[in-house]
């Protein structure tokens, strides 16, 4: 009678190649997905990063021509009121 590691050792010899032929899909798959998300979160802090840029020259712009404003009197060609 053959000692049960052996037979143990022999049946994950056998099963492991299958095992792999399952597993290595799935793990390829898990893997493309956590590749995608990332890049795609990658874009949206692009855009959002793009976004604050844009906010920030805009509301500096703002706050120039409302100083300007103040020291001239008088209203900026282009700036808005409100």
């Amino acid at each position: 009678m053959m000692p049960r590691l052996v037979i143990t050792y022999l049946i994950g010899l056998v099963s492991a190649p299958l095992v792999a032929k399952v597993v290595q899909p799935i793990a390829r798959s898990a893997v493309k997905t956590t590749i995608e998300l990332g890049l795609h979160a990658r874009k949206l802090a692009v855009d959002a990063a793009e976004d604050l840029q844009d906010l920030v020259a805009e509301t500096t712009a703002e706050m120039a021509a409302a100083e300007m404003e103040k020291k001239t009197g008088a209203s900026v060609a282009g700036s808005k009121s409100r």
